[in-house]
């Protein structure tokens, strides 16, 4: 009996130590800089609207894309933003006709082209506080493209809707220009809204090269809502040293 009470009492006293030790970690700012605007690393959770400039037509339509990424917080003046995306932009005009008419072939007159796009940005804050940061980026990214027609065939694979012999690949780089404002939330979460110009090396976002009527590579004009959740990274010496200083040591059992 008395070696059960011995063993429950040493349990007790173990869960205290621990309770303690817990609500006494939640309040040392070494460990945690309670600033919303000091966390290092934030998860980059965006939505965004999207339109096309091209041949077929300019900023008309606006069209969805998803964002995932990985936002750098340490610095003062420079950090950095690794981004996935996915979505599509679509554009159409029925009285399109070819700039050369002489040529075989039929450019379309509508398109829905599925992107799937992965960049790195390096972003300077003109303004950065511990609620509010405004900033301009550049970037540099790969997209995978795939226009569609509205049966949703494959216009790479429809050679009768481009001149005679013209291809193309469905993978470009692209150059991402963007200008940004974010604000933190007390509970270290952030806000915030981008606008983007994605500036794409290629001309066949639309499927339509050779028998267009731009001599320039397509455009999309994109703007970004987004969501920070502040990923808290804690250093497990700095977690030891916090069990010295108040005690909690083998050696005190």
């Amino acid at each position: 009996m008395l070696c059960n009470l011995f063993i429950i009492n040493t349990q007790l006293k173990a869960q205290f130590e621990e309770d303690s030790l817990f609500n006494a970690f939640k309040k040392d700012t070494n460990l945690i800089d309670l600033s919303p605007a000091k966390y290092p690393i934030f998860l980059d959770l965006g939505l965004s609207a999207n339109a096309y400039n091209g041949d077929l037509s300019s900023y008309q339509k606006w069209t969805a894309m998803y964002h995932f990424g990985i936002s750098f917080n340490k610095n003062e003046k420079w950090n950095g933003r690794i981004n996935l995306s996915f979505g599509f932009i679509t554009g159409e005009n029925r009285t399109y006709q070819s700039s050369k008419p002489n040529e075989q072939g039929a450019p379309v007159t509508f398109f829905s082209t599925s992107l799937v796009n992965f960049n790195y940005e390096l972003k300077y804050h003109f303004i950065k506080t511990k609620r509010w940061a405004i900033y301009a980026s550049q970037g540099i990214g790969v997209m995978q493209f795939t226009p569609k027609n509205e049966d949703n065939q494959k216009l790479i694979n429809l050679l009768n809707t481009r001149a005679a012999d013209e291809s193309y690949n469905n993978i470009a780089v692209f150059f991402p220009t963007s200008l940004g404002v974010n604000y933190w939330l007390k509970s270290g979460y952030g806000i915030g809204l981008q606008g983007t110009i994605l500036n794409p090396q290629t001309n066949y976002l639309d499927n339509i090269g050779v028998l267009g009527t731009r001599n320039k590579n397509d455009q999309v004009l994109q703007f970004r809502f987004f969501v920070l959740a502040p990923l808290r990274i804690i250093n497990p010496k700095k977690i030891m040293n916090f069990k010295k200083r108040n005690n909690y040591t083998n050696e005190k059992e």
